[in-house]
């Protein structure tokens, strides 16, 4: 029997004014992960993204939570809703 991951909080700097709470939980399936990003500007929600990751390991979402800026995916999904083009 597993033990249950402890959900992953993070919050990292993206700029002067803008800070991203990242999130982990597992997901229902093994090797799932539910991963949330809450945009924060000067300190008031903006916005959540809410990502599915398949076939991670625990270390790797704990890094990926941990390094939002360095992803240029999640970076490009961030600045496309902060822009207004995601529906």
């Amino acid at each position: 029997m597993s033990v249950a991951m402890e959900p992953i909080r993070h919050i990292s700097k993206i700029d002067r004014q803008l800070r991203v709470l990242s999130e982990v939980w597992e997901g229902k399936m093994d090797n799932q992960y539910l991963l949330r990003l809450t945009l924060m500007y000067q300190n008031h929600s903006m916005g959540r993204l809410d990502f599915t990751l398949n076939g991670y390991g625990e270390p790797d979402v704990a890094s990926l939570a941990q390094n939002i800026q360095s992803n240029d995916y999640l970076m490009r999904e961030i600045d496309d809703y902060l822009s207004g083009e995601i529906e």
